[in-house]
């Protein structure tokens, strides 16, 4: 999704399906490099979140079917949203983060 002059970017994390000690471990290595990232003022701002079921993927009003493309079905998995700012992160810097913590994009 583009938004005045931001890109935002929806992921699964792939590592940590189906393990929800490895999905907080996760999420706190996700939240400390992102918030380095954000303080430098490189990305406009992230969210994550556990999920635990199909409701909290309700919940989100994400798109299940996209979820389980890449979960096959199972939970926890991590939802990360990235909002990127183009003119400032160079695409294999994404890409970089994406392979640094096996993010699918949804």
């Amino acid at each position: 999704m583009v938004f005045a002059g931001l890109e935002s970017q929806e992921y699964i994390v792939k590592k940590s399906i189906g393990d929800l000690s490895e999905s907080y471990t996760q999420m706190l290595e996700i939240d400390e490099y992102l918030k380095n990232l954000y303080e430098k003022q490189l990305i406009a701002g992230f969210e994550y979140r556990v999920l635990k079921s199909e409701s909290d993927v309700r919940e989100e009003d994400l798109d299940i079917d996209a979820i389980k493309e890449i979960n096959r079905g199972t939970f926890p998995c991590i939802w990360v949203n990235i909002t990127y700012k183009p003119d400032f992160f160079q695409k294999n810097e994404q890409i970089a983060i994406e392979d640094k913590f096996t993010l699918i994009s949804l």
